[in-house]
């Protein structure tokens, strides 16, 4: 009696470990996702030059989504941080029916768009809805389009009221992710442009004669030394006029590594507690 006593205290108390270290787990890997924000904002755009590029005076649009989890009452926002003076013209919602079934609504207010998720929730590469962007008149050509996004998501969802992060570059593809140019296959945006030569360089001096005349008596005069001026450093370095390229990364997501070590420790703990006593009442038997 007295052993089958003990064999459940054993088994409950790896039960208690086995459960805390799942529960910090969890929660840790929870409390990580949440500080890396929701997920990975990126917008595709198309625009109406050669090719879908984006043009100068005419209409950008873009089809925002988000990677990561969508829970309702989630919003986003969205605003252009190149080119220079560009608008956000329209801002449409959207309603989703598969794989999963969610919808966003739309709104566009000091020069930005923020789109709330009204029903959820969602999985995956989510589409948020359709961002329409004014390239403004005099935009040169080979600038990138470029973005900013702030993430609210609801966290915990029973709390309903979303929390927000800071503003963030985000990732902007398609052909209309540049102006006037084709862009970057993948990734968006312009390619930099080409370093541009100087001009010819000064020519270096001629070396200046310095010192000497002739000598005493004796055997006839010395000749004097002649030393030369360095060259200068050719003046009008050469200069990139590099365009920013588009930021395709998006916010990390630090891996639980405590969470996952915890939890190890967790079920390294169950098997013991299980099986050690089990082993050693075999050796005694023997």
């Amino acid at each position: 009696m007295a052993g089958t006593t003990s064999s459940r205290l054993r088994r409950g108390l790896a039960a208690v470990v086995l459960g805390g270290a799942i529960a910090v787990g969890a929660g840790m890997v929870l409390g990580s996702q949440h500080a890396a924000a929701q997920g990975i904002p990126t917008k595709t755009c198309t625009g109406p030059g050669p090719g879908g590029a984006a043009q100068p005076g005419q209409q950008d649009f873009c089809i925002v989504s988000i990677f990561g989890a969508l829970a309702q009452g989630d919003q986003f926002t969205v605003a252009p941080s190149a080119p220079e003076n560009a608008v956000v013209s329209g801002c449409v919602g959207t309603t989703v029916t598969s794989p999963f079934a969610y919808s966003t609504s739309a709104l566009i207010s000091n020069n930005a768009c923020t789109w709330t998720v009204t029903t959820g929730p969602a999985v995956g590469n989510n589409v948020l809805g359709v961002e329409t962007l004014s390239i403004p008149h005099g935009t040169k050509a080979g600038t990138s389009v470029t973005q900013n996004a702030i993430q609210c998501p609801v966290f915990p969802p029973i709390v309903g009221k979303p929390t927000c992060g800071p503003a963030a570059p985000m990732g902007v593809s398609g052909p209309g992710s540049c102006v006037g140019a084709a862009a970057l296959p993948v990734v968006g945006g312009c390619a930099p442009a080409l370093p541009i030569p100087s001009a010819t360089p000064k020519p270096s001096p001629s070396p200046t004669p310095s010192g000497g005349g002739s000598g005493g008596g004796g055997g006839g005069g010395g000749v004097g030394g002649v030393t030369s001026t360095p060259a200068p450093t050719p003046t009008g370095a050469v200069q990139a006029a590099a365009t920013k390229t588009p930021f395709t990364g998006g916010p990390e997501h630090p891996f639980p590594v405590a969470a996952t070590l915890l939890t190890g420790a967790g079920l390294l703990l169950a098997v013991l507690a299980g099986v050690g006593p089990a082993l050693l009442r075999r050796r005694l038997r023997r």
